[in-house]
């Protein structure tokens, strides 16, 4: 039986927008954050071992875990190993449904303030997709190496990226970034909030562009990349999770996919667009009452959405 994990009240804490500041005060408020460096691959937890594992011990897991956390220097490798030991108390935290979505991201960064680092992050996609693969971060980031240079093949031939020659690496990882949404298509407007539907992944700030400013108008809860002139933030909502430099904008996609992971965070059910079928409609036509009759299910078919 999976134990839930008991969080310490003092760490239960609403994400609450920052005060107002540039780029650079924004920068360091995050100043105590590592940028991105890999530290060594831990080994996972024996399922049976994390099953076994009683809720005082999942509880020491999560204190040791605070304990390293707040030192100003940090062993990596040890706070990877206690991840894995308080990996499944803490899924059931993140997944249970007493976090609501919009308020989940800072809900489990304060629980966990280990996650502003992008390495935990992409080790915790590790646990969460493929667990028993101890290289799947550096597998992944070479199959999007070779994905992305055949994007920008693509996206030329599909003209909405211009041929790459000549650019820095920075420049060109921002062009392939903006253009994913044209090269795959949803058929949905963007939000009203947003001129283009890439701002749901990036945006690129102008000179003159407060950042704070461009935050509070974030309409979605979903985590997305704001690119500075020296800097690049990973924000939720509207203010920044964690930032790294501009080399490591070939990579910021799958920080993105990470989060996404890590926050447990959900597609919206497309009810707010015009044309978006009903409810009722959905269930009618997957034929789900009939199925549930013919073989005899004790269920009740409902109706459940998120809401950024």
């Amino acid at each position: 039986m999976l134990m839930t994990l008991m969080i310490p009240p003092h760490l239960q804490f609403s994400f609450r927008q920052a005060p107002a500041a540039p780029l650079a005060p924004l920068r360091s408020t995050l100043s105590t954050l590592p940028e991105v460096h890999s530290p060594s691959t831990s080994t996972p937890v024996k399922d049976a071992a994390v099953g076994l594992d009683s809720r005082m011990a999942q509880a020491r897991h999560y204190r040791h875990l605070q304990e390293m956390c707040r030192k100003n220097k940090q062993n990596q490798d040890d706070v990877s190993q206690l991840l894995d030991l308080e990996f499944e108390g803490r899924r059931q935290f993140i997944d249970s449904e007493t976090l609501k979505e919009a308020n989940r991201p800072g809900k489990i960064l304060g629980a966990y303030s280990c996650f502003k680092n992008i390495d935990h992050v992409l080790e915790e996609l590790r646990r969460i997709v493929a667990k028993d693969n101890v290289h799947y971060v550096k597998e992944l980031k070479e199959r999007w190496a070779d994905y992305r240079t055949k994007l920008s093949f693509y996206g030329v031939y599909k003209k909405v990226l211009k041929p790459p020659v000549g650019l820095p690496a920075d420049e060109q990882a921002i062009d392939l970034i903006i253009s994913l949404p044209d090269m795959f298509p949803s058929g949905y407007p963007a939000p009203k909030k947003m001129s283009s539907p890439s701002e749901a992944l990036i945006h690129v700030l102008e000179p003159t562009e407060a950042p704070d400013v461009y935050l509070s108008r974030q309409p979605l809860a979903t985590p997305f990349i704001l690119v500075g002139e020296e800097d690049c933030f990973l924000c939720a909502r509207n203010a920044p999770v964690v930032y790294f430099g501009r080399s490591g904008l070939a990579e910021s996609v799958l920080y993105v996919m990470a989060y996404y992971y890590v926050f447990h965070m959900t597609l919206a059910n497309k009810q707010d667009l015009e044309g978006a079928l009903a409810i009722a409609d959905i269930i009618g036509n997957l034929s789900l009452e009939k199925l549930v009759n013919e073989n005899k299910c004790l269920c009740q078919i409902m109706s459940v959405s998120s809401v950024a």
